[in-house]
């Protein structure tokens, strides 16, 4: 398209037609642009799936079941709505997320007016919509109430309102699709209904126009490519998942089709064969593509209609993989040299002969030098082998940049067993991710400070005498609690906004000490007074929490902390060692130990443990086994989040014999909220004693042997969108499984995790 616009042709006379727009409009708009081809194209959306239709939809449910919460979360937090500037809607719902209970009722019970004021306005107001018999006039109240900021007719927004072009544009044409709605209802019921609205508005969709409507190649479809004049047309995605199959109806329904005109079924293979004939018949030059394979490298089956064309005209298809096209853009040229190296297009002794008589010196920047590095890299990564441009090393090579002998921590063992390359840049390199900078407390620093708290409570807990807390220790554990947390408090970096406030405030809310200057007593409880209501449920098990901070093979920063090991663990039968910190043991009357580790974020499930993702709860427990002598019982992470519900029962890994539900308080030291995988403790410590250190021994020779391959994992088990080495990264999901493979027959030594494939 650059070239046919560089030779003059008017962007206007070209266009883009897709059978399949819901896969190819916006892909093909962005790659347009990438390349920086204008174009334009129409964009459409379910009503519900835009911000007046969410504002809509939370109405409708919170006017049908006014004291759910949920709803009424969604309508506070809806950007149109504009309530009374002396409430801040960002508290009420914070105040709900913490709560127990999710009905309005119980949130107004712990507001003050006028936050109490404006949710019983709210409420009230959605009741009044949702009650209404004529929409039309209910519309414009409703709008009046919640401070939407329309005109007078209500299908124009405000020029204040801090919305993009488009986003205007798109939500002016759900706000006016909403209004013929409601006015229609009037019009066709005299008594319309919430259901009737809902079900009217589930089926309109939203029509925008994105770029400019001149001087802009057109993505349509067939229909509108056929009948305007453009001089140039392309088909893509003309494969049978993309383009219209036969219809598929039940035997029962034919003979009603076919027994009338008028009951006749719409059969979008004809449809979609007249638009191709009518493309085929205008004097548009043609060009007809589609995709060999899928992201998973499984092949596609052509279009019925590209066949026949194959058949009649004996046309020959040409494959990317045999012809480059002119480059559009940086990853065009990048693209095309790959290609070129890979079909033996080009070859490197070529380029780095030719490479002195570029006309690419530049002072100071070795440009052909790099030129040829970057031809060999290239080329040896257009090959799903694994070599040194693919994260492998020599063995002598890894021995002078990393100890091979150093103590594994089990958050080393997840950075590796998640991606080989971040383990290297982290680990071996030395090279730290950027330090975000945040005006508020980071989540590091918050997750330290609560962990900080915590340990030290229930060591002055139980340095008092005591041990877990029950019922009539409540009141002397919140005082306990509380002059830890503030004496903790002193010492956190953080600056004092009303957003750190509101933090803070949701940590010490509900602790009923004299003096909370932190909190309020008689608010919903925050995180430590719903951890040590947590505890007393706790407390029903045999196992009594014992060491807190367990240091394995490290100093600690602080005298006081726990050493239960001042030298690694050795994990026996193997030649790999563990190091660490054990944020928590409890230990059952005849020796058996449960390990914790506090989150204050998200936390891996218990499969992520079973299938080798995640390794923190199983080293603590062998590292605890060897060090305290004692017996794994299992593991679970301590879900300590402010904003939400305590949980000490997430990722749970044990026996199934020695759990019950979280729910019941019965003196089984493990809580779960599944049935556990291993049935009884024999099998569990199979699993810990066999499974696991094979796998950690399987990363430590990886690492000794210097495989640092980018992940291949998928990018979301990889979490590669969060990670801080992606800029510096060369991953290739889409040859993952390739990759994998070669790693295989090759004996490369490596580690993948069991959910992407078998054992290695």
């Amino acid at each position: 398209m650059r070239s046919l616009i560089a030779d003059g042709i008017d962007p206007d006379d070209i266009c883009v037609a897709t059978y399949d727009p819901n896969t190819y409009t916006e892909r093909v708009a962005q790659a347009l642009e990438a390349a920086g081809v204008p174009v334009t194209y129409d964009l459409s959306r379910p009503f519900f799936s835009t911000t007046t239709g969410n504002l809509f939809e939370a109405v409708l449910d919170l006017g049908t079941e006014p004291d759910r919460q949920e709803p009424l979360c969604r309508l506070l937090a809806n950007p149109l709505v504009e309530l009374d500037e002396t409430v801040d809607a960002k508290e009420i719902t914070r105040e709900a997320s913490r709560l127990e209970s999710s009905r309005v009722e119980a949130l107004r019970s712990h507001l003050d007016s006028p936050a109490d004021d404006i949710v019983e306005s709210v409420v009230a107001s959605c009741e009044q919509f949702v009650g209404s018999t004529h929409y039309g006039d209910a519309r414009l109240a409703l709008f009046d109430s919640l401070g939407v900021p329309v005109d007078s007719s209500g299908i124009e927004l405000d020029d204040e309102v801090g919305l993009s072009e488009q986003e205007r544009s798109r939500e002016t044409s759900a706000l006016r699709l909403a209004a013929r709605v409601c006015d229609s209802l009037a019009t066709v019921e005299d008594e319309a209904d919430a259901d009737g609205l809902r079900r009217a508005l589930e089926q309109v969709t939203v029509d925008t126009t994105v770029g400019r409507k001149s001087g802009s190649v057109r993505v349509c479809n067939p229909t509108e490519a056929a009948w305007n004049p453009y001089s140039h047309v392309f088909v893509v995605g003309l494969t049978t998942e993309h383009t219209p199959s036969p219809a598929r109806r039940l035997a029962f329904t034919r003979r009603l089709n076919e027994s009338h005109v008028d009951f006749q079924a719409a059969d979008p293979v004809q449809q979609a064969r007249y638009t191709f004939g009518l493309l085929l018949a205008s004097e548009a030059r043609l060009f007809l593509s589609r995709p060999e394979r899928n992201a998973n490298g499984d092949p596609y089956v052509p279009a019925d209609v590209l066949e026949e064309l194959h058949r009649v005209c004996e046309l020959e298809t040409k494959s990317s993989d045999h012809h480059v096209d002119t480059p559009a853009s940086r990853k065009d040229v990048q693209r095309s040299l790959a290609e070129a190296l890979e079909t033996n297009g080009v070859d490197t002794d070529r380029i780095d002969a030719d490479a002195d008589e570029f006309d690419v010196e530049i002072p100071g920047t070795n440009a052909t030098t790099r030129l040829r590095k970057g031809v060999e890299l290239a080329s040896a990564r257009a090959s799903a082998d694994v070599g040194e441009f693919d994260g492998r090393l020599t063995a002598e090579t890894v021995r002078k940049l990393y100890d091979t002998d150093k103590p594994f921590s089990p958050s080393r063992l997840e950075t590796y067993a998640g991606c080989g390359f971040k383990f290297y840049m982290n680990s071996v390199l030395d090279i730290e991710g950027e330090e975000d900078v945040t005006i508020e407390v980071n989540a590091l620093d918050a997750g330290n400070y609560v962990h900080d708290v915590l340990e030290t409570f229930y060591r002055e807990w139980i340095a008092a005498g005591h041990r877990s807390v029950t019922d009539a220790t409540l009141s002397e554990a919140q005082a306990v609690l509380y002059d830890v947390a503030v004496e903790r408090l002193d010492e956190l970096d953080a600056n004092s906004t009303v957003f750190h406030g509101t933090w803070i405030e949701s940590l010490f809310d509900g602790l009923e000490v004299d003096g909370n200057a932190h909190g309020d007593p008689d608010e919903a409880a925050g995180l430590f007074r719903r951890f040590l209501d947590a505890e007393m449920k706790l407390s029903a098990t045999h196992a009594k929490p014992t060491y807190f901070e367990a240091h394995v093979g490290i100093d600690p920063d602080d005298p006081e902390s726990s050493v239960i090991s001042s030298d690694p663990i050795q994990l026996p039968g193997r030649s790999v060692s563990l190091r660490g910190k054990i944020d928590r043991i409890d230990v059952t009357p005849d020796g058996g130990l449960v390990a914790y580790d506090y989150k204050t974020g998200s936390t891996p499930g218990t499969g992520d443990s079973l299938d080798g993702h995640a390794f923190q709860l199983p080293a603590y427990l062998l590292m605890a086994e060897q060090a305290l002598d004692g017996e794994p019982v299992g593991a679970s992470y301590y879900q300590v989040n402010p904003d939400s519900s305590i949980s000490y029962w997430a990722g749970t890994i044990g026996a199934e014999a020695d759990a019950s539900y979280y729910q019941h308080e019965t003196d089984d030291p493990l809580r779960r909220y599944r049935t556990l995988e291993h049935e009884s403790r024999d099998e569990f410590h199979e699993f810990l004693r066999e499974d696991v250190a094979d796998r950690i021994e399987r990363i430590a020779t990886a690492v000794q042997e210097g495989t640092f391959v980018p992940t291949v994992l998928g990018p979301d088990a990889a979490n590669c969108e969060y990670c801080e080495y992606r800029d510096a990264c060369d991953v290739r999901h889409h040859r993952r499984h390739k990759i994998h493979d070669a790693m295989i027959d090759d004996g490369v030594p490596s580690y993948v995790p069991l959910a992407e494939g078998e054992e290695q």
